[in-house]
């Protein structure tokens, strides 16, 4: 019995290193989740809340740093280190964080371990974490490098380290959500639509590949389920859709500004406007399938 016993205790003092290391971990990811989650807006984190996230595990540094940006005004998110893919390590903590943060914001939320466990029994795939990953990092451009202005930016999907078709579309897809964002509100609340406004914005747009944004045409990827708003969707029927809708209010805006119909035909037969396998992902696939008629 005794020779039991010591056993038993010999193995709980042997494990008791990795548990706590364990628990530091998850302890780690609330703090984040919390400090992504109080500050990813337009408040700014106090030095007693960056003070407190510098005390991290060093396998969170790499996280930490990534939020620490989020949530930080004039970030460096649109520079090459950050626009590369971490490893898929650091992408699982990063994707930790933002569903923490979503489930803290929810009146009856499910609670930290929780969500956790939850993770770790089904574990995100791939796709889903990067695009959790550009949807944070073009989210965090947008809500804190105001005015936007992203007409330095020479988006290169292939240099990021990504490892699939799919995952370099996804860059693209996250980048064009934020551009649409900007130039919603003029198009679709104004009435009639502000188009000098958007026109502005568009003239703020990122180069890709070195030439203008809508001649990346790489989005025949298959298309995949992700998680938004507590369910699963069709990533290419939202994102795919969104980025169609760019493309319409760009031409609208041609239009009404009176461009010369050489520019207006670039986008036209340089775009992914022009793809007929994208418009079953269109709201407008209609408007699409008459403008193309016309052609």
């Amino acid at each position: 019995m005794k020779l039991f016993m010591l056993r038993a205790l010999l193995s709980a003092v042997a494990f008791t290193g990795p548990l706590l290391s364990f628990a530091q971990l998850d302890e780690g990811l609330i703090l984040l989740a919390r400090t992504y989650k109080d500050n990813m807006f337009r408040n700014a984190p106090t030095r007693e809340t960056l003070d407190a996230v510098r005390t991290m595990p060093p396998e969170l540094n790499a996280t930490r740093d990534f939020v620490v940006q989020t949530i930080t005004e004039k970030n460096a998110l649109a520079q090459k280190k950050w626009m590369t893919a971490p490893d898929e390590t650091t992408l699982r903590h990063i994707h930790t964080v933002r569903i923490l943060n979503l489930d803290m914001r929810k009146e009856g939320r499910m609670g930290d371990r929780a969500v956790m466990d939850s993770l770790r029994l089904h574990p995100a795939d791939r796709n889903e974490l990067v695009r959790n990953y550009y949807s944070m990092l073009f989210t965090a451009i947008g809500n804190k490098n105001q005015p936007f202005d992203l007409s330095k930016l020479d988006l290169r999907p292939d240099t990021y380290g990504l490892q699939s078709d799919t995952e370099r579309g996804i860059v693209f897809l996250e980048c064009m959500q934020l551009c649409r964002s900007v130039i919603w509100g003029y198009m679709n609340v104004v009435k009639p639509p502000n188009t000098q406004k958007a026109l502005a914005h568009i003239k703020r747009y990122p180069k890709v590949n070195g030439a203008a944004y809508y001649r990346f045409t790489d989005l025949n990827f298959t298309d995949f389920k992700f998680v938004m708003n507590d369910s699963l969707q069709s990533y290419k029927g939202i994102l795919v859709d969104h980025y169609l809708d760019v493309l319409l209010y760009h031409l609208m805006v041609l239009s009404d500004t009176g461009a010369k119909e050489e520019t207006v035909r670039d986008l036209l037969l340089g775009s992914s406007m022009r793809d007929e396998q994208l418009w079953k992902y269109s709201s407008k696939r209609a408007t699409l399938e008459q403008i193309f008629k016309k052609q």
